[in-house]
C-alpha cells in the first residue's frame, strides 16, 4: 500500500480492482449484436415512428445490418450480445462544449447522460491524453470532435409545434441527435441507419413519453463498444457515494478555523480516475502539512506534518488510517546526511517494523502535488529542456513490513507540444521520471511553479490531481482559457 510511485497508497485495490472486477474495462469490440430492440430512428419526416422487434449489428464501429429479430443473426464466438427486449434504442446525443475544454472526468460522465459525441476545441494534445486514460477507464469517453467556430450548416427549421406530448418529446430528442448532426455536417451519426456510427443509447422507458430517459441509459454503445447495465449503475453509485463522502469531509474541514487574512494556507486538489472523484488532497501551500481522503466511500485517510528543524534538518510524521482498523505510522528525521526512519503497522497484531535508509534524502515524497510544492524553489528557475535530479524518500510495503528507502527522481521541464497532458496557455509542464527514464507522473504548474494538475501513471490506471476549480488561476483574457493547439 505504500508504493506511492506506482500505485499511490493501494490505489489499485481501492478503485482499479472494483473497476476491473465489478465492471470490467470496456474495450472496442469487432462485432456487437443488439436483439429484440424497439428502434427509435427519429427521422425528420416520421418523428414518432418506431420499429419494434429489430436486430442491429455493429461491426468495427459501424452499423452494418438492421433486420427483424425473427431472422438468424449468425451469432458467433467473440460477438457481444445485447438483449434489448422491452427497451428502446435511440441515436446517441451530440453536445457542444462552450468555453474551456472539459476535464477528463467531465468527458467520462457525459455517457451517463446519453452523450456519445462531444464537439469543442480540444486540440490534439488534449485528445491524445483522453485516449491514454480511456484505455484504463470503466467507461468510454464520447467521441471528441474539434470544430470550427461556426457550424457548417444552420439549425434546421423546426416544424410547427406538434399537437401531442409525444410529438413534443420526439422534437426534443431530435434536437439533440439528428438536428445537431445536420447542424455540424456529421453525416455518420445522429441516426440509426446502415453505414452510420454505432453510437446508440438504450433506455428502459418510452422516450417519447419521457425524453429525459435518454439521460439515464441502461446501456450505451460508442462506436459499437458497449458499456453494460451493471457498469453504468455501479459507476453512478460510486460517483454518488464518493461525492457525498468527500463533500462531508470538505464541510468538516471548512468548519475549522481557517487562515486569517493573506493568501490561502491550503490548496484543495480533487483526485480523479476513470471519471470518478475518488479522493481529495488538502495540502499546505508550503507542503509542510496535508491530509488526504480516499473514497468509495471514504475508507482511508492520510495526514502528515513536515517540520523544518534546521538549515539541513527536518522531521516528517505520517499516519494512514484504514476503515478496517489498520493504522500505519511513519516517522522520519533528517540531520545533515543522516536519515533516521521508523515505520509501524498497527492492526491488532504485533507491529512489524523495518527501516532501510541507504542514502541521504533531499525531500520526502508524499504525492506529485506535495512533492512539487516542496521542490518548488528548485523547479522555479528551470528552463525548457533542463533536468533536475532529486533524491526522495520512498516508503514501500514489502513482505508485510514497511521499508523506507531512497529513489532518485529526475524532473525535466518540457514543452506543451511534447506533453502527454493538457497544458493551457501560461502554464509550465514537467515530466517526472525514475532515474532510468521511466515516466511516473506529469506535472503542470502555473508560471510561478505552483501545481495546477498532476497525473500519476500506474499499471492500474491514471490518477489525476486537479486543483479545484474555484482555486485555479484565472486566465488574463477569455480566449486564453481555450486550448487551441
Amino acid at each position: 500500500m505504500f508504493d506511492m510511485l506506482r500505485m499511490h497508497f493501494a490505489f489499485a485495490p481501492v478503485v482499479a480492482t472494483l473497476l476491473a472486477g465489478v465492471m470490467g474495462v470496456s474495450q472496442p469490440t469487432s462485432r456487437t449484436v443488439i436483439r429484440n430492440a424497439t428502434l427509435v430512428p427519429l427521422e425528420a419526416d416520421a418523428l414518432t415512428a418506431t420499429q419494434p422487434g429489430q436486430t442491429v449489428i455493429v461491426e468495427d464501429g459501424l452499423i452494418t445490418k438492421i433486420f427483424p429479430s425473427t431472422q438468424d443473426d449468425g451469432l458467433k464466438a467473440g460477438d457481444v450480445l445485447v438483449d434489448a427486449k422491452n427497451h428502446w434504442v435511440l441515436p446517441g446525443c451530440i453536445e457542444v462544449v462552450d468555453g474551456p475544454p472539459p476535464t477528463y472526468a467531465e468527458c467520462a460522465r457525459r455517457p451517463l447522460r446519453g452523450v456519445t459525441t462531444l464537439i469543442g476545441r480540444f486540440g490534439p494534445t488534449r485528445r491524445s491524453w483522453f485516449r491514454v486514460i480511456d484505455r484504463t477507464a470503466s467507461l468510454h469517453v464520447p467521441d471528441l470532435l474539434d470544430t470550427p467556430t461556426e457550424p457548417t450548416q444552420g439549425v434546421p427549421n423546426s416544424p410547427s409545434e406538434p399537437a401531442s406530448a409525444r410529438g413534443r418529446g420526439a422534437e426534443t430528442l431530435r434536437s439533440r441527435t439528428g438536428d445537431m448532426a445536420k447542424r455540424f455536417g456529421l453525416a455518420d451519426r445522429g441516426r440509426i441507419a446502415i453505414g452510420a456510427r454505432g453510437d446508440l443509447v438504450i433506455v428502459s422507458s418510452d422516450p417519447f413519453d419521457d425524453p429525459t430517459a435518454v439521460e439515464t441509459p441502461t446501456e450505451m454503445l460508442i462506436a459499437g463498444a458497449p458499456m453494460r447495465t451493471a457498469a453504468l449503475e455501479t459507476h453512478r453509485n460510486m460517483i454518488r457515494e464518493a461525492d457525498e463522502a468527500l463533500d462531508h469531509h470538505a464541510a468538516q474541514a471548512k468548519a475549522q478555523p481557517g487562515n486569517q487574512g493573506g493568501a490561502p494556507a491550503t490548496a484543495r486538489f480533487a483526485i480523479e480516475s476513470s471519471g470518478l472523484l475518488v479522493g481529495r488532497l488538502v495540502v499546505a501551500t508550503d507542503a509542510h502539512r496535508g491530509e488526504e481522503f480516499w473514497g468509495r466511500p471514504i475508507d482511508r485517510t492520510s495526514t502528515w506534518t513536515h517540520t523544518v528543524t534546521g538549515p539541513d534538518a527536518w522531521r516528517l510524521t505520517w499516519e494512514e488510517a484504514h476503515h478496517d482498523g489498520t493504522i500505519i505510522d511513519l516517522r522520519l528525521h533528517r540531520a545533515g546526511d543522516q536519515v533516521a526512519a521508523e515505520a509501524e503497522v498497527r492492526n491488532g497484531t504485533d507491529p512489524r517494523v523495518s527501516t532501510v535508509v541507504p542514502a541521504r534524502a533531499d525531500h520526502p515524497l508524499l504525492d506529485p502535488v506535495s512533492f512539487a510544492l516542496l521542490a518548488r524553489p528548485r523547479l522555479l528557475p528551470l528552463n525548457e529542456g533542463d533536468a533536475l535530479p532529486l533524491d526522495v524518500v520512498e516508503p514501500v510495503q514489502s513482505g508485510g513490513a514497511i521499508k523506507v528507502g531512497i529513489r532518485t527522481v529526475r524532473v525535466v521541464r518540457t514543452t506543451a507540444e511534447k506533453s502527454m497532458v493538457p497544458v493551457d496557455p501560461g502554464e509550465r509542464v514537467f515530466r517526472l521520471e525514475y532515474s532510468e527514464g521511466t515516466v511516473w507522473a506529469w506535472l503542470v504548474t502555473d508560471d510561478d511553479a505552483r501545481p495546477v494538475r498532476a497525473s500519476l501513471l500506474a499499471p492500474a490506471g491514471v490518477t489525476e490531481y486537479l486543483l479545484e476549480r474555484e482555486l485555479r488561476p484565472q486566465p488574463k483574457r477569455p480566449e486564453d482559457s481555450i486550448n487551441q493547439r
